[in-house]
This record gives C-alpha cells, structure tokens and sequence, in this order.
C-alpha cells in the first residue's frame, strides 16, 4: 500500500466534503477469511475510508461493500471486475446508484490493484471515465457488452462484481437470466479463493440473484452474506 496516495486522499477529499465526511474507524463484518482478517489500524481506516468517501454508514449497500473490501485484502486479490459501471454523475453520496465503480477504483488506486469496469452504455462509460480520472493507470473503463467481454477474459478473475442490466419488476427473468450468463462466461476464470459479489438482491423475486445465486449454489459456493447485496465464497476457500 502506498500511504502517501491515501494520505493526499483524505486532504482532497476534506477539503472537497468539510465537515460532511464522517472518517472514522468502523467494525467491519469478517465472514470467512483466511488470514483472520486482522489488519493494522492503518489498512482498516483505509478500507472504511473508502467505502465512506461514497455512501454512508445507513446505506442499504455499506457493509457488504466493508466486507468485500476486506477479504480482498485477506485473499490478496488482485485482479478486480465489474459489470455496469457508474453513471450518475450528479449523486455525490450515491444515493441512487452503488457507486462500485468509484469505491473499487479508488481501493485498487490506494492498494495497488487492477480494476475493470465494463458497460454496454458509451455515455455511462464516459461519465465514469471522468469520475476516476484521479486514480490514474489502476482502473481500466470498457465500452462493450458485458457478455462478450466477459467470454475473451483469458486471466484468472480475484473479485467478481455483478451489477448490469437494470432490474425490472414486471420482467425479472431479462436481468436474472443476462446475470447467469456472465456467471457462466467466467466461470472457468473463477479459483476457489475467488469473491464474487451480487447486486439488487433484496427485491421482488429475489432481484437480479436469484438464478445466478442457485448456480453458485449447486456448484459448491456459499452465501457469506445476504442483504441488498449478497457476497459468495467457495466452500473449498475455507479448508
């Protein structure tokens, strides 16, 4: 971890928030990591800091966001991918969207990862682009569809996000089925140390999860953790 990077972070970000940014150092969920999960003080104001830099303690988002955080530091994952990206470039808190895309850019900017960030939209692509544009050569932003990106991935994937294709109510199959589909794409690119993180879950016919959940499910993966997001590990991880 380079501190100087997190350092001139938080002055930035002070400056930009005042007294609107609540720093301080929270207890985070631990669901099975490897190593214990104990950090230095350090790499936990960091994690928090991250995750505080874009949504608040009360979003329905927040602790799955800490967790994720923190077994990537604990599995020491490196290679980082979302599909759907961020888009609401008028949300400073993220009060609408998940706001993933800057939260894993700036943690892979602050720790020496590798993020990619993919959507079939070139507008929300770019609205992203714009928003990372800080955290220099770490974060790489793709305009393609999710499926055919996903389909060439030669690498091993460390942290897989799904959030694409936007839920609807009336039709839930369109975005559970597009989900199960980018599962399976990578599947084969997924190691048993892997994190694979799923978003609008807590919805109407269980969101966008519910088939991508029961494969995960039927090929040995656990439910570490289920609220609007749900974050699976595999079960061979834990031996």
């Amino acid at each position: 971890m380079t501190l100087n990077k997190f350092t001139l972070l938080c002055l930035l970000l002070e400056l930009a928030l005042g007294n609107d940014l609540e720093f301080k150092l929270q207890e985070i969920p631990s669901p099975y990591c490897k190593n214990s999960c104990s950090f230095s003080e350090e790499y936990l104001n960091l994690i928090t800091f991250t995750v505080l830099a874009r949504i608040r303690p009360s979003d329905k988002r927040y602790k799955t966001f800490l967790s994720a955080l923190k077994l990537m530091i604990d599995r020491n994952s490196y290679r980082l991918i979302e599909t759907g990206s961020y888009r609401a470039s008028d949300d400073k808190f993220c009060v609408r969207d998940g706001c993933g895309t800057l939260i894993f850019s700036q943690f892979a900017f602050l720790t020496d990862r590798e993020f990619t960030s993919i959507d079939i939209d070139q507008e929300t692509v770019e609205i992203s682009r714009e928003a990372v544009s800080f955290f220099g050569d770490n974060t790489r932003l793709i305009w393609s569809d999710s499926i055919e990106y996903l389909s060439k991935i030669n690498e091993t994937i460390d942290f897989l996000y799904l959030d694409s294709f936007d839920y609807d109510e009336n039709s839930p199959e369109l975005s559970q089925e597009h989900h199960l589909v980018e599962i399976m794409e990578t599947y084969n690119k997924l190691h048993k140390d892997s994190i694979i993180l799923l978003d609008d879950c807590n919805l109407p016919y269980e969101g966008k999860c519910k088939l991508v959940g029961e494969f995960l499910v039927e090929n040995g993966w656990e439910k570490v953790m289920d609220e609007y997001q749900r974050i699976y590990l595999h079960k061979d991880s834990f031996l």
